[in-house]
């Protein structure tokens, strides 16, 4: 049975070449090395271009610089962007306080102004019949239109 497997073998593999000529077998080997030719250039163009470990790590230190770089810039940002959002709320306290102060003032400083009105105008009433009597007293008394008009009354 080996024997016969053996045979089978060595057919197999002498009957392709019994037909051809060795000028043939170099003509295949031509027409294969010339359809090889670009094939074996783009495999030498891809391996130019495969990366290495230390072209992988030289990569990721860009990214890492680069992602760093991002990092305080958005850091920077997000200061200012707090700094403006607390001014912002400072503002909002000071303007409802002042809303506020108002509101009690309207409510409150309306009757205490309006008798600060009447004082006053009481004051000046007075004030007006000061001076009246004093021009009374000075048509009456010239020598003390000297002395009114020192105090203010005339």
């Amino acid at each position: 049975m080996k024997t016969i497997l053996n045979f089978i073998l060595l057919f197999a593999i002498v009957l392709p070449c019994s037909g051809l000529t060795q000028q043939d077998l170099d003509q295949i080997e031509r027409l294969m090395d010339k359809k090889l030719e670009p094939i074996k250039i783009d495999i030498a163009y891809i391996k130019g271009k495969m990366a290495t470990k230390d072209d992988i790590i030289e990569v990721r230190k860009d990214f890492t610089e680069e992602m760093n770089a991002f990092r305080q810039e958005i850091y920077a940002k997000i200061d200012s962007t707090n700094t403006r959002i607390d001014s912002l709320y400072n503002a909002s306290i000071a303007v409802w306080t002042a809303i506020f102060i108002a509101i009690i003032a309207a409510i409150f400083g309306g009757p205490i102004f309006s008798r600060w009105l009447e004082k006053r105008e009481e004051r000046k009433n007075a004030v007006v019949k000061m001076r009246e009597m004093a021009l009374e007293l000075v048509k009456d008394k010239p020598e003390w239109a000297e002395a009114y008009k020192n105090i203010g009354l005339l």
